[in-house]
């Protein structure tokens, strides 16, 4: 059985894992459109994240669908379903955190 600090640093390591990933997939700073505001996605450490989701500041969404995100779901995590259903809820200025891996 794992302890409660086993699950913060298995947290962390999927995490570290998922930036390291996207990092590789592209190495520069994309620009997004969100109905007529355009933003660039910006990279984020996984500590950073790590705080900002449990705080409750973040949300944190699995990029891929439901079945393959239930083999890789991180803590507080929610799946792009999930997060479809929300949207015309979040604010535009709420964070939102997508991963991969």
């Amino acid at each position: 059985m794992f302890h409660r600090g086993s699950n913060k640093i298995l947290f962390a390591l999927a995490v570290i894992a998922g930036v390291l990933i996207m990092h590789a997939c592209a190495a520069k700073s994309q620009q997004i459109s969100r109905g007529d505001t355009a933003m660039e996605a910006v990279r984020i450490s996984p500590q950073d994240t790590y705080q900002q989701v449990i705080s409750g500041k973040a949300i944190l969404v699995c990029s891929y669908d439901k079945e393959t995100c239930s083999k890789m779901m991180l803590e507080g995590a929610i799946t792009r379903e999930e997060f479809q259903s929300k949207l015309p809820s979040i604010s535009k200025s709420q964070p939102i955190i997508f991963y991969c891996a």
